[in-house]
């Protein structure tokens, strides 16, 4: 009887490693790969025709959320149509970076960045020893940036209509980006929020988006976030407790004046009446509007609407998914991609230096590592593998190495442009005006090789200069804050660590004495600070977010109408739902009491608590605090 032979276990490919296959194959061709060619030859994509088709379809679409375009070209074989990546619009062009300026831009990546998986851990030698933060992406925006850079017209869908457009700046201001170009179909300057641009954008031939200097002059002078502030001039009183950081935050763009018991006349500029009414109601029983008549009435006649709004019987939530941040990070692919080039860029390494820079353990690196040396080398001929030598268990020690460094080399893909640009940008705001260090040097090359600036829109308070310095030269400080969370003016001793900049405010990581724990402090809501010391405090700091973030916060259950929808986007939005009487349900990650308090005074009768029962009424008694000052008469 003949013996019998076990077939062998096909090898199952996952599909991180499988997308990754697929871009590598794409790169490394000269002519377009048709479906049955990647089926027979890219590891990951076996099945029938069908299944093969489909499979294939998903990755390119979300392999294209993340920068990554596969062309379709026309084919002379049955198939009719290949595929394949045009380098040119995957790899940046060399930067001819110093070693001193690719760390510079590695570190505020790091550090600023888009969560810091990526491209700071390529450019990096060490993980960076300050905290991280990041800033938030979108799909459409490494497209925009290539439209930027190549004056390429782009096509995209704004708020539903078709737009095509050139693009001539980029701006963030807050956490929103806006685009700003010339409507090729009608002929005018116009600006777009990003996010509010649906599916990928679409780029023609380079130099089909060209501007003329006077075109860009007009679109670097918009302000699209402002709508017209300037047309009414509203003045306002400010208790003592928060003048000066009233003052602070509104620094260049109002008329002040004190007084002696400390309060504040601050004159400011209404132009669209829902967000200048936003930022007043924002100061809850803190500030009253004096004059024009028209408009303090308005405000009256606002928090009167919430004082006798009635509580409905909103009935069963119909609950959508939980938030995804997955647009925020790189993709599984870009991860890998980003490890192997870390590889090839060092040759030898360690699995512990490794599992720190991604931020897994070494178990879940090692694991990483392993599938990765079993992935093909394009044209994905048999036993062509990634040559890489990885310690089995920790008994083997815990040196990586990499033997086949003809395949990756450490080049920085587009989106690493865009996202080293705006990185750049944000941390460039923090230090000043800097225009000789390595940081500023490594941008001004980026810019000049890709032909795209990108810019940051984020006042200075006068808080960060003392701040700063206290980083750098480790000192302790003695300051004055406004917590809008507790509603309340102390004096605080504080050991800042870090800076960081998000949705436009500048915040400091720093050990709080008073409250014996890591806290973050709004520069803008510091109203003086004095050097008081040396550091005394040596334990590790987390990492920003662990401190700004909502892991401890309450979440509250929101109805909204129609015309308070804006609150969808406010940070700390979990989950959103509906209800049958058509209001959409928000629920949402709440500080503190008295910041739902004053979010719920900003959106008015329209927005209405419906979970925890304890809170249902907390807009009312805030807007009927609010209301009693302006049932007396304001005199200056």
């Amino acid at each position: 009887m003949a013996p019998r032979t076990e077939t062998p276990k096909k090898r199952i490919v996952e599909k991180q490693e499988r997308q990754t296959n697929l871009v590598l194959a794409l790169l490394n061709t000269t002519t377009p790969l048709s479906l049955a060619r990647i089926r027979k030859d890219v590891p990951g994509y076996d099945g029938g025709p069908d299944a093969v088709r489909q499979k294939f379809e998903r990755d390119k679409r979300e392999l294209r959320t993340t920068g990554i375009e596969i062309l379709s070209i026309p084919i002379e074989t049955d198939e009719q149509v290949g595929y394949r990546i045009e380098p040119a619009s995957f790899w940046l062009p060399d930067l001819g970076l110093t070693d001193a300026e690719e760390h510079a831009l590695g570190l505020a990546a790091a550090t600023l960045g888009f969560g810091g998986a990526g491209v700071a851990r390529v450019l990096l030698d060490a993980p960076p020893a300050t905290p991280t933060a990041a800033l938030a992406t979108l799909p459409a925006l490494p497209y925009l940036y290539r439209a930027l850079a190549g004056q390429r017209a782009v096509s995209f869908t704004h708020k539903e209509r078709e737009r095509r457009v050139a693009i001539g700046t980029l701006v963030r201001h807050g956490t929103h980006w806006y685009a700003g170009g010339y409507d090729l179909e009608r002929e005018v300057p116009r600006h777009f929020r990003v996010d509010r641009i649906t599916g990928i954008p679409k780029l023609d031939a380079p130099g089909s988006g060209h501007l003329t200097a006077a075109q860009l002059e007009t679109l670097r002078a918009a302000r699209p976030w402002e709508g017209g502030r300037g047309r009414q001039e509203v003045t306002v009183r400010v208790d003592a407790s928060i003048a000066g950081s009233v003052v602070s935050e509104l620094e260049g763009d109002t008329t002040t004046s004190r007084h002696r018991d400390g309060s504040a006349l601050v004159s400011i500029g209404w132009g669209l009446p829902g967000l200048s009414r936003s930022w007043v109601l924002g100061l809850l029983h803190h500030a009253v509007v004096v004059s024009p008549p028209r408009v303090r009435d308005d405000i009256v006649a606002w928090l009167d609407a919430i004082i006798t709004a009635q509580h409905s019987n909103p009935g069963t939530i119909a609950w959508g998914p939980e938030a995804d941040a997955s647009t925020a990070t790189p993709s599984a692919a870009q991860r890998l991609l980003a490890v192997l080039t870390t590889l090839a860029q060092q040759r030898r390494t360690t699995l512990t230096e490794l599992s720190m820079r991604f931020g897994v353990s070494r178990d879940a690196m090692r694991t990483v590592l392993l599938e990765a040396a079993c992935m093909g080398v394009p044209p994905f001929l048999h036993g062509d593998l990634l040559d890489i030598q990885v310690p089995l268990d920790d008994e083997e020690g815990d040196d990586v190495v990499w033997v086949d460094s003809g395949l990756f080399r450490p080049q920085l893909t587009w989106r690493d442009g865009f996202e080293l640009a705006a990185s750049a940008r944000a941390a460039l705001a923090l230090t000043g005006a800097d225009d000789r260090g390595a940081l500023a040097g490594a941008l001004e090359k980026l810019e000049t090789v890709t032909g795209a600036k990108v810019d940051i829109d984020v006042p200075k308070p006068a808080a960060l200069a003392p701040i700063e310095s206290a980083v750098a030269g480790h000192r302790q400080l003695l300051v004055t804050y406004y917590s809008a969370s507790s509603d309340a003016v102390s004096d605080r001793r504080i050991e800042p660590v870090a800076v960081r900049e998000r949705a436009g405010r500048f915040y400091a990581l720093a050990w709080c004495h008073l409250a014996g724990g890591w806290r973050t402090f709004r520069l803008d809501r510091i109203d003086s600070a004095v050097d008081v010391g040396t550091w005394t405090h040596t334990e590790i700091p987390p990492a920003f977010d662990d401190v700004y973030g909502f892991a401890d916060a309450e979440r509250v259950d929101i109805a909204l109408t129609d015309d308070v929808a804006w609150l969808q986007e406010t940070e700390g939005v979990e989950r959103i739902g509906s209800l049958a009487d058509g209001r959409t349900v928000i629920r949402l990650a709440v500080a503190s009491p008295t910041y739902l308090a004053r979010l719920m005074v900003q959106a008015g009768a329209g927005a209405e608590v419906i979970a925890p029962e304890s809170l249902q009424d907390i807009g009312r008694d805030a807007a009927a605090r609010v209301r009693e000052r302006y049932g007396r008469r304001a005199k200056d």
